[in-house]
C-alpha cells in the first residue's frame, strides 16, 4: 500500500509540473501578444499622427491661398494699383483705420509667408521631377546616367546631369521677355559653366522655349552687368576670357557652338503654360 501511495503522489506532483510550466508558457504567450498588440496600435497611432499632420499642412496652405485670394479679389496687380491711389494722403493718425478697413493683418501677413515657404518647395520639387521627367526623352539606348543633382543651391555636382554622353543644365522656367536680368544672370552662369568645363562630351543647356534665351544671348546687354553682382563667376569668366568680350552677343557668337540649348517644351506641355513662381532658390 506505502509503494502504492509512493507512486500515486509522485503522478499527482508531475501533473502539477507539468500544469505549471503550461501555465507559465500561456501566460508568456498572452503577454507575447500583448506587446504585438501594443506596438500595432503605436504603428497604427504613429501613422495616423502623421496623415493628420500632412492634412493640417495641407489645409492650411489651403486655406492661406484663398486668404490671400479673397484680399485681391482675384487680381493682384488691380488690388495693388488700388491700394497706392488710396493710401496717398492718408495721415499717420488715420493710417491704422485705413489698414484695419481693407483687412490688412497679421494673418495675411502669415498667410503670404506660408505660401513664399511652399513655393520655395515646389520650384525645387519642379526641377527634380522635370529632369527626370526629360531623361526619357533625352537619353540614347546606350547612354548612361554617371551623377545627377537634383536638390537646390550648391550640392556639390558639377552639373545638372552628367552621362556618359554629355553634360547638361536645366532651367524649367517660363520666359515671359522684357527684363528680366536675374534669369539671363541665371542663364548665362548655366551656359559658361558648361561652354568653360574640358570635355569631349556634348554640353546642352535644357530650356522650355527657347525665343527669349536666344534673344538675350544675341542682344546687347553688357557682360559687365551680367557679371557684377556674382564674384565667383565673374573671376573665372575674366580669368579665361580677360577682357575680350564686352557684350553678350560678342561672348555667345564666338562660342555658340559649344553648347546646344535645347527646347524641352514640347515633350513636358504640363510645365510650359504654369507660370512660374519667383526663383528665391538659385537652381
Amino acid at each position: 500500500m506505502q509503494g502504492l501511495d509512493l507512486i500515486t503522489k509522485k503522478r499527482i506532483q508531475a501533473k502539477t509540473r507539468g500544469r505549471q510550466a503550461n501555465s507559465k508558457k500561456t501566460l508568456r504567450k498572452a503577454n507575447e501578444e500583448n506587446k504585438d498588440t501594443m506596438t500595432t496600435t503605436d504603428t497604427k497611432s504613429s501613422t495616423s499622427q502623421h496623415i493628420m499632420s500632412h492634412e493640417i499642412k495641407t489645409s492650411s496652405l489651403q486655406n492661406a491661398v484663398e486668404l490671400i485670394d479673397v484680399f485681391f479679389k482675384g487680381n493682384q496687380r488691380t488690388a495693388i494699383s488700388s491700394i497706392e491711389r488710396s493710401v496717398i494722403g492718408v495721415e499717420g493718425g488715420g493710417i491704422q483705420e485705413f489698414i484695419s478697413s481693407r483687412d490688412i493683418n497679421s494673418d495675411l501677413l502669415r498667410a503670404a509667408a506660408d505660401i513664399k515657404r511652399a513655393a520655395s518647395q515646389i520650384n525645387v520639387t519642379i526641377h527634380a521631377l522635370g529632369i527626370l521627367r526629360a531623361l526619357p526623352y533625352i537619353l540614347q539606348v546606350d547612354e548612361k546616367v554617371e551623377d545627377v543633382s537634383l536638390g537646390a543651391g550648391n550640392t556639390g555636382h558639377a552639373f545638372d546631369l552628367t552621362t556618359t554622353n554629355r553634360i547638361a543644365e536645366f532651367k524649367f522656367i517660363n520666359w515671359r521677355g522684357g527684363a528680366e536680368a536675374i534669369r539671363q544672370n541665371g542663364i548665362f552662369k548655366d551656359f559658361f559653366n558648361l561652354e568653360s568645363f574640358k570635355t569631349e562630351k556634348k554640353k546642352c543647356l535644357y530650356l522650355l522655349g527657347v525665343e527669349h534665351a536666344l534673344k538675350f544671348f544675341n542682344g546687347k546687354r553688357s557682360l559687365r552687368s551680367v557679371l557684377e553682382k556674382d564674384e565667383a563667376t565673374r573671376t573665372r569668366f575674366l580669368a579665361k576670357h580677360g577682357e575680350s568680350f564686352s557684350l553678350v552677343r560678342d561672348y555667345y557668337h564666338e562660342h555658340a557652338e559649344s553648347v546646344q540649348i535645347i527646347d524641352l517644351s514640347q515633350h513636358m506641355p504640363e510645365l510650359a503654360q504654369v507660370e512660374d513662381v519667383a526663383e528665391q532658390t538659385e537652381l
